[in-house]
């Protein structure tokens, strides 16, 4: 795998704004590298300061299990109700 470049994550930071967007959810968004640290960071016009915080360990969490955090959810608690 090779590391993404700057314009790859402005490009992911731009579509992920405008599915948030479209659904009616704007979010904050964060994208890290492999090693888990950050290299791109969005937060909406009147987004809450703690999503930040949110966002990051979100990404983190993605990529240190290799897997979307809702799929985290099951692994982690079988038996919770998603």
């Amino acid at each position: 795998m090779r590391e993404l470049t700057l314009e790859e994550i402005r490009k992911m930071l731009q579509a992920a704004n405008r599915k948030a967007n479209e659904v009616g959810k704007p979010s904050t968004i964060a994208i890290v590298d492999f090693g888990g640290h950050l290299r791109g960071l969005e937060r909406p016009e009147g987004g809450r300061i703690a999503n930040v915080d949110i966002a990051i360990k979100k990404a983190w969490t993605a990529i240190a299990f290799k897997r979307p955090t809702e799929m985290v959810r099951a692994i982690m608690m079988p038996d919770a109700i998603a």
